[in-house]
């Protein structure tokens, strides 16, 4: 895992900007493709064209581009060496209200990570969540979260950027990473209906020991390597 940017909270938020058109990859692995579930969702993505680093002169900036999901899955997870689409990706790692970290066990049928164990929430960025937006903040963020778990706005009342990262995993692919905490319990969260598969709930103590409660990428995402996480 590559770390782009750590977000801090005495920074301001990169801004977002757009290239004209939608991208079109100008190969796709088709061997990939084919072997991708039937009745797969190719919908609208997000293609990060770059990452603008902020310089005394130059604010931080998202250059962002419309594309297409199977653009993305016929390049960044092909073994050959070709133009990736690099679509946004959005993971978030949440707590319950009782301190519980929320795990996902992914479902056999999906297209990334099949069965395996994830983050509370991920998915890809769609262009709708921008909508007006000019910088990162107004991004909406809570949308994905919301079709995975089953909740609202209201349960989710602390959500915060802690950067942006690339898979290596996915060819260098870039994902943004949140951390935030729901109002609802494990066992109100576990009756809610999760779209990607089934719940665990661990032990968030050893994340909450951290200094100020704030936990970093590294930190955070290092539990998900555990193998006693996935029992």
């Amino acid at each position: 895992m590559n770390i782009v940017f750590h977000a801090q909270p005495s920074s301001a938020y990169p801004l977002v900007t757009w290239e004209t058109g939608r991208y079109t990859a100008p190969w796709r692995d088709e061997a990939v493709l084919a072997a991708l579930p039937a009745g797969s969702w190719d919908g609208p993505v997000v293609r990060l064209v770059r990452y603008e680093a902020e310089t005394p002169e130059h604010h931080a900036t998202l250059v962002l581009q419309r594309a297409q999901y199977f653009d993305y899955i016929g390049t960044n997870l092909s073994p050959s060496d070709c133009e990736r689409t690099d679509a946004l990706g959005i993971s978030a790692l949440l707590f319950t209200a009782d301190g519980k970290f929320i795990l996902q066990r992914r479902a056999p049928d999906l297209a990334i990570c099949p069965g395996l164990l994830g983050p509370s929430m991920s998915g890809a960025v769609e262009p709708g969540d921008f909508k007006d937006a000019t910088d990162l903040s107004q991004l909406d963020a809570r949308r994905e979260i919301r079709e995975e778990l089953g909740v609202i706005n209201a349960e989710i009342p602390d959500l915060r950027l802690m950067g942006l990262i690339r898979n290596p995993q996915r060819a260098g692919s870039p994902e943004l990473m949140y951390r935030g905490t729901l109002s609802l319990t494990a066992k109100a969260l576990s009756t809610r209906c999760c779209t990607e598969g089934s719940l665990l709930f661990v032990d968030g103590r050893e994340v909450y020991s951290l200094p100020d409660r704030t936990a970093s990428i590294d930190n955070l995402m290092s539990l998900l390597s555990r193998e006693d996480m996935s029992h």
